[in-house]
């Protein structure tokens, strides 16, 4: 189950799943926080109703309490493919080959997908006006 959905929505649907229920069926929050070590509540809470950027640590922590891959969560997934988009992480090679790959389509996203919108700047270096 990899979801586009955000880490908060996600979440709650894997809480109610594995059983970290209220006796009204909602997210058991409180339950759950203690299973998340050096997690506060605050933390979950503020990452939950994106009133902070969830961190990747997080995103394992829960991952793990929820014996799921972190990569169910698309914040984790577009951290990974930030990392393989940046020379200081993978090297400049890794980094520009993702970035062909990205860009040709040959990725499952790309512009050649669709994925970005047209610029101009392709017509322009093609006409010689860059």
């Amino acid at each position: 189950m990899n979801s586009t959905s955000p880490f908060g929505q996600v979440l709650a649907e894997l809480l109610i799943k594995t059983g970290y229920v209220r006796p009204n069926y909602s997210p058991d929050w409180m339950k759950f926080v203690t299973e998340l070590e050096d997690v506060s509540y605050e933390t979950l809470r503020k990452a939950v109703t994106a009133e902070r950027g969830v961190s990747e640590k997080l995103m394992r922590r829960v991952a793990d309490v929820l014996r799921v891959e972190p990569t169910v969560f698309v914040e984790y997934r577009l951290i990974q493919a930030r990392r393989e988009l940046d020379p200081a992480e993978v090297g400049w090679a890794r980094a520009v080959e993702a970035l062909v790959a990205w860009e040709t389509g040959a990725g499952s996203v790309g512009p050649a997908n669709g994925a970005r919108a047209e610029t101009g700047l392709d017509e322009a270096i093609a006409s010689g006006q860059s």
